[in-house]
């Protein structure tokens, strides 16, 4: 008899995203695209809340390379705000 892994958490519950079966049907898991984003904007997830079967290393990897991408994620809004800003403001 094989075990059935379930990520929970309410943290995530809470926030709108919905846990769902793993596609090897080994349990569920929070589903997630490339560098962890999920359907939060800037949320991501990382570790075997998304993947079942990371172990320690590859959710260490999982989360630098979710930290890049949500500093990247940052960057990109700041630049939006700011050039809208400037289209917003008169020029003399």
């Amino acid at each position: 008899v094989a075990s059935r892994m379930v990520a929970t958490s309410a943290v995530l519950d809470d926030l709108g995203v919905a846990a769902a079966d793993h596609p090897t049907g080994m349990g569920s898991c929070y589903p997630s695209e490339a560098a962890g984003g999920t359907s939060v904007p800037l949320l991501r997830v990382a570790g075997n809340v998304t993947d079942l079967t990371a172990q320690v290393g590859a959710s260490a990897a999982a989360g630098v390379m979710a930290g890049a991408a949500l500093h990247g994620d940052l960057i990109q809004a700041d630049l939006a705000a700011r050039l809208a800003a400037r289209t917003t403001t008169p020029t003399r």
